[in-house]
């Protein structure tokens, strides 16, 4: 049985209000800070893991709907400097009902720790490629439909150091995703572990 139209912020709003939270959060002082040692530094590349939920807005119908659905990645890339990352993503995101869709995201990302007082916060932004599949495991004939899309991310959050090669975060990510001519819009809240062994 289809969701029924949940009517709320709007894609606009949802928009508005997750850049609205990364220019809360980012830090402004930069003067006088104290140069800090992190598990980053003089570290060559990383590899990193997650697990978390996400919610997913999308136009079905002239009705904006939401479905809430779990999220896993795998991260890898290489340490440019202390303060910034590079590498690459995949994004899991699976919503068991009321029909199997998996949706995994393949993304070139930057994630950038400003100097300021907070030396655990970051800013992110990445794009790249999606692979979405839906299985209509309960209609007359069984389906898979398979479509690809491009997407967009932003993204903040904070990573506490966990002794001198690993780093637990939280972290807030928003992705456009570009079906064709229809937007759809994901909010993630996920847990993050990196690992810099070299």
């Amino acid at each position: 049985m289809a969701r029924e139209p949940e009517r709320g912020l709007g894609m606009k709003g949802i928009k508005y209000f997750v850049l609205l939270v990364l220019l809360l959060l980012s830090p402004f002082s930069s003067a006088g800070e104290v140069e800090h040692e992190t598990p980053r530094g003089g570290k060559h590349f990383y590899l990193g893991i997650g697990v978390g939920g996400t919610s997913l807005f999308y136009e079905s119908e002239g009705q904006n709907r939401i479905s809430p659905s779990s999220v896993f990645l795998f991260r890898a890339g290489w340490v440019a400097t202390s303060d910034l990352l590079l590498g690459y993503e995949l994004f899991w995101v699976l919503i068991p009902l009321p029909f199997t869709y998996t949706e995994g995201k393949h993304c070139f990302l930057a994630r950038f720790y400003p100097v300021g007082s907070l030396p655990g916060y970051y800013v992110e932004g990445g794009a790249g490629v999606l692979t979405n599949s839906i299985d209509c495991g309960g209609c007359y004939t069984r389906e898979i439909d398979v479509s690809c899309a491009f997407f967009t991310r932003v993204a903040t959050g904070y990573d506490f150091e966990l002794g001198s090669s690993f780093q637990l975060g939280l972290g807030l990510k928003y992705h456009t995703n570009f079906y064709h001519a229809t937007p759809g819009h994901e909010i993630s809240l996920v847990v993050e572990i990196n690992w810099f062994p070299l």
